[in-house]
């Protein structure tokens, strides 16, 4: 059962990298593998995931927010772009391959470890898809702000900012509904959306690697 949880991403990765003219970018999904790597080990070293958690939705989000989701997300890259010397394209294209080479290791370490019994659908394939889905969507704002900021276009730029924003809001959102078990339908409808979306950019974004 745990078989779409770990080959999800990587499976995706593959066909993306296999359809990428730029080989370069084996070497960007390495080095998210390599990174989703070391941070997994020291995860498992010097901290303890299980948790009891609170009837609190600010708690329990931002436990999610930080620990699963936009922290390791957000400073992985931010420190891949401001270290590496490639060219602005090269580094916005980059975002899923590093992204999705990091979350390989870590998102499976943290289902697996941070379920407390049996496995349910949400740990075995909802959360992969929302995880995946973030990665592809992000991608796709992060792009479009960094061609409108390019072309002085302020209305698209922030447009972009707050999907981009709303697009992180929205794991830690829904896993926080889960665990709470508040507002089923909420959590149905907006993981239905966000998952349709995420697919259909994962798509799109397969056609663009193909040109």
């Amino acid at each position: 059962m745990l078989l779409f949880t770990l080959f999800l991403i990587p499976c995706v990765s593959l066909l993306y990298l296999a359809n990428s003219s730029d080989k370069a970018y084996r070497a960007v999904f390495l080095s998210g593998f390599l990174s989703g790597l070391l941070v997994t080990i020291c995860t498992f070293i010097f901290s303890f995931l299980h948790r009891v958690p609170e009837y609190s939705f600010s708690s329990n989000f931002s436990y999610y927010a930080i620990r699963e989701y936009l922290f390791p997300l957000i400073l992985l890259y931010l420190l891949f772009f401001f270290l590496t010397k490639e060219e602005l394209e090269f580094k916005v294209r980059s975002f899923f391959f590093l992204e999705c080479g990091f979350f390989t290791i870590y998102m499976p370490y943290f289902i697996i470890v941070s379920c407390p019994s049996s496995f349910s659908i949400y740990e075995l394939f909802l959360k992969p898809l929302i995880w995946l889905s973030m990665i592809s969507l992000s991608s796709v704002f992060i792009r479009s702000m960094v061609i409108s900021s390019v072309g002085k276009n302020k209305l698209k730029f922030f447009i972009s900012i707050l999907l981009l924003a709303f697009t992180l809001f929205i794991p830690p959102f829904l896993n926080t509904l889960w665990i709470l078990n508040w507002l089923k339908i909420v959590f149905i409808v907006f993981s239905s959306i966000y998952i349709l979306s995420g697919l259909i950019a994962l798509a799109l974004g397969l056609l663009v690697e193909r040109d």
